[in-house]
């Protein structure tokens, strides 16, 4: 039997036939008003702001949760408005916004960043509490729902974003979309998407579509960053040009 091999131009035009002959822009990106409560989100966290109420951040303890926390603070930190954080101990509060990570919170407004879609639990004590949870999230959500303010998760039935395999990370890239147009800001969106690309990678999400634009453009961004975690990825990985199999490694 006569066993042949590709060879790596020929496995470069296998591969290439999976994709389209040019990849999505950024500008091409769908509207993140067509998350499933992306604008109500976004009107909730404006009126905090406007109202200086506290407002929490609960995120995860893996890289897409850190990654979600990261770009949240930072946006925060241009606005610029006082943001708790908490990023839940695996071992003494297990995962997401679990009712031990509650007891330390003082807020009016929750938010979650890549967890909260199965916090039945979390959400029956911010109904107590009178505290409006926000859960942003993209894991595949269950049949019961917690209660909460706002839900926002690609996978819902009820979500329109044309695109549902993204990460924790870019739903919160997102929802800082809606509400940068909410309080007319000036920021720049693409400063993150350094950041935004790390998580999308090792969060093994499909390098297609967006995420595959994202991921180009993350890496370039992160190539010549001043970003303290941007420059030692580089200082470590040795490289001027930086792959996605780079940072999956």
């Amino acid at each position: 039997m006569d066993n042949k091999y590709l060879s790596k131009q020929e496995l470069f035009t296998l591969l290439s036939l999976r994709f389209p002959q040019e990849d999505k822009r950024l500008s091409q990106i769908p509207n993140p008003a067509l998350l499933h409560d992306g604008v109500k989100s976004a009107k909730r966290i404006a009126k905090a702001i406007k109202e200086k109420q506290k407002i929490t951040l609960i995120g995860d303890y893996d890289v897409d949760g850190v990654s979600s926390s990261a770009i949240m603070v930072e946006f925060f930190k241009q606005i610029p408005y006082p943001l708790e954080v908490i990023i839940p101990n695996r071992f003494k509060d297990g995962y997401g916004v679990s009712p031990t990570v509650l007891q330390r919170v003082d807020a009016e407004l929750v938010i979650t960043v890549d967890n909260g879609i199965s916090a039945v639990e979390a959400g029956d004590i911010c109904e107590q509490r009178n505290i409006d949870l926000i859960i942003t999230d993209h894991h595949t959500p269950s049949e019961i729902l917690p209660k909460a303010y706002a839900i926002v998760d690609p996978k819902l039935a009820t979500c329109e974003y044309p695109f549902k395999e993204i990460c924790g990370a870019e739903v919160a890239w997102l929802i800082l979309a809606l509400l940068k147009k909410e309080l007319d800001l000036k920021i720049d969106m693409k400063q993150f998407l350094d950041i935004l690309s790390i998580a999308i990678i090792a969060d093994v999400m499909p390098l297609i579509d967006i995420n595959r634009t994202l991921v180009k453009e993350g890496l370039k961004l992160l190539s010549y960053s001043n970003r303290p975690s941007s420059i030692i990825i580089k200082d470590f990985l040795n490289k001027s040009k930086i792959s996605s199999e780079d940072i999956g490694f």
